[in-house]
């Protein structure tokens, strides 16, 4: 099965990140408390006629209870259970000023007496240990170990803007085989510090790119749907053989769905 635990911090973009992953066959559960995300994830896998993707949010807004986080973390790789962790993350002033648009009140105002640019700060450095174990947290070290030393390009498809956020220089993305634009409006939205528009474009495509890229690196995917655009990909030669019918498909309804079919 396919798991996501969404979280990070309050305005980053979790809620739109869990309507894009809906569009794209996830169930989703928004504001569970961590405790609950292991009962959850047994329930999703013992449910007849489950689509096999799920996605849970959960963040600060749960209170005391986001502190079992870890706990629920550890009890998911006790038991063997695969997931992976997506951290939404922006600059505080970004989140500052998202919150005073919408007049939506932060949930950790209360203990900040209201000061909102001390309730966003307070988050930032409660998720800071969550955000670490993250699926980019290998990425994180290497910007912190290189420093002004070197430079550090992102190699994560789904993960880009993320890792521009936290440093990354540029990218080496295969998926922008594809969608060359579309990742060079991803780089600039995440430069600009505008994450939310950033992940929303990345979720718009997150199928596709799943679908390039469904059995590890894999070349063939991405040929094939190079091939499905019109563009010159050459004979297929050993090794690189066609993938199997069921990628056929999924790329060919995607790229149909994005208008992206050569004519």
């Amino acid at each position: 099965m396919e798991f996501v635990i969404v979280t990070g911090l309050s305005g980053a973009g979790k809620t739109r990140a869990m309507h894009a992953m809906e569009d794209i066959g996830f169930f989703c559960v928004d504001n569970l408390p961590p405790a609950l995300i292991p009962v959850f994830y047994d329930l999703c896998v013992q449910s007849e006629g489950f689509r096999n993707r799920a996605a849970v949010v959960t963040d600060t807004r749960g209170g005391e209870l986001f502190k079992s986080f870890f706990t629920a973390m550890e009890s998911l790789k006790r038991d063997k259970k695969p997931y992976k962790i997506l951290f939404l993350d922006s600059s505080d002033g970004v989140l500052v000023n998202r919150f005073q648009e919408t007049r939506r009140k932060h949930p950790l105002a209360d203990e900040m007496g209201g000061a909102l640019e001390q309730a966003v700060k307070l988050e930032r450095e409660m998720l800071k240990p969550v955000k670490e174990c993250s699926d980019y947290s290998q990425f994180l070290n290497a910007v912190r170990l290189i420093g002004d030393d070197g430079a550090v390009f992102s190699g994560s498809d789904l993960a880009f803007a993320d890792q521009v956020l936290a440093g990354a220089k540029g990218g080496v993305i295969a998926a922008s085989c594809v969608l060359p634009s579309q990742y060079a409006e991803i780089y600039r939205l995440a430069k600009a510090g505008d994450t939310k528009a950033a992940h929303e474009l990345i979720f718009k495509y997150f199928a596709l790119v799943k679908g390039l890229f469904g059995n590890g690196m894999h070349p063939s995917p991405l040929k094939y749907a190079m091939s499905l655009m019109g563009q010159e990909i050459g004979e297929w030669l050993t090794p690189v053989r066609e993938p199997d019918e069921a990628t056929k498909e999924l790329l060919r309804t995607e790229l149909e769905r994005h208008g992206m079919l050569a004519r």
